[in-house]
């Protein structure tokens, strides 16, 4: 199980909206279920990262990634630099 593990269906519920709906409301901002939960997952590494000792090994596996050459790929692609990396880029 990951840090963050949250599908639409909880968040919709919370705000007592069906998942259509908030799916709709999602879409009148220019966004979606997905973009935000990849936005905070980067986020909860950037934290891990500043705060843990962790090696990427053991973030992927806390980050619920089946290993860090998997959790290495999504950080890549979302912000253009490797996890050992992020913390010395400016934030994109």
């Amino acid at each position: 199980m990951s840090v963050i593990d949250v599908q639409i269906g909880d968040i919709a519920k919370m705000n007592h909206v069906s998942t259509r709906r908030l799916q709709q409301l999602l879409k009148e901002e220019s966004t979606s279920f997905r973009e935000i939960y990849n936005e905070i997952k980067i986020q909860v590494v950037r934290k891990i990262l500043q705060t843990e000792s962790s090696s990427i090994k053991e973030l992927s596996t806390k980050m619920g990634y089946a290993n860090a050459t998997a959790l290495s790929n999504f950080v890549k692609k979302r912000t253009g630099y490797s996890p050992s990396n992020l913390l010395v880029q400016p934030y994109k």
